[in-house]
């Protein structure tokens, strides 16, 4: 993987989980798992328009290319420059040659 083709400066993050009263999830502040260079490879919209039109929040699909580092969790998300997207899948197929995708979805896009 050619450095220069990481384009975009990204940070996961940890967002823990606490519970209210009644047992419903909190999410709490968000910490920095890593930061590093990432590149957007694909994005999968292709049902966003017809979704919006029916009312309902449309849901981004988004493959993140970086360098492999251990540890990086579907429960974790990708935030740049303010907007996150949710971490859905982590491939580790090629992290013999230091690659990790991401899948994750941005909401109400």
């Amino acid at each position: 993987m050619q450095a220069g083709a990481l384009d975009r400066y990204v940070t996961i993050e940890q967002v823990p989980l606490t519970q209210d009263t009644r047992g419903e999830p909190i999410p709490g502040a968000p910490t920095t798992f890593a930061t590093l260079w990432a590149r957007q490879e694909s994005f999968n919209g292709a049902n966003e328009q017809q979704v919006a039109e029916q009312g309902q929040f449309a849901t981004a699909v988004i493959t993140w290319l970086l360098r492999y580092i251990p540890g990086v969790l579907p429960n974790m998300r990708v935030n740049e420059n303010g907007v996150t997207y949710d971490i859905i899948g982590v491939d580790e197929t090629k992290m013999r040659i230091g690659e990790l995708r991401l899948q994750t979805v941005r909401h109400g896009v």
